[in-house]
């Protein structure tokens, strides 16, 4: 679930230090999108990324992140609804693919 590899999640000029976090976020990242589908296999009406972050235990900033390579991978999408979050911002509510959820 996880093909981003080590150098695409640093950028070229980053310190040492963000080269080698972005070695271990590969290693972590796809257990941590196979950790979220099934949140979102549960949330039969889709989650935010608070939502997801409760659910799984992963920090909301890695979850973002997450969800923006499950979007990229076809695996969820956008519902289209937002909730309000703890801060009362506006989220997105993601949900699983309909082609996704069938082949399940």
């Amino acid at each position: 679930m996880d093909d981003v590899p080590a150098y695409m999640r640093a950028r070229r000029d980053d310190p040492d230090t963000s080269h080698g976090a972005a070695e271990r976020a590969a290693e972590f990242a796809g257990k941590h999108k196979a950790r979220i589908f099934a949140a979102l296999r549960q949330a039969s009406s889709g989650a935010t990324n608070d939502e997801i972050s409760r659910m799984t235990g992963i920090d909301p900033v890695a979850v973002a992140r997450r969800m923006s390579e499950l979007a990229n991978d076809g695996l969820v999408e956008d519902s289209g609804l937002r909730r309000p979050t703890p801060t009362g911002r506006s989220a997105i509510v993601w949900r699983i693919k309909a082609a996704q959820a069938a082949s399940a």
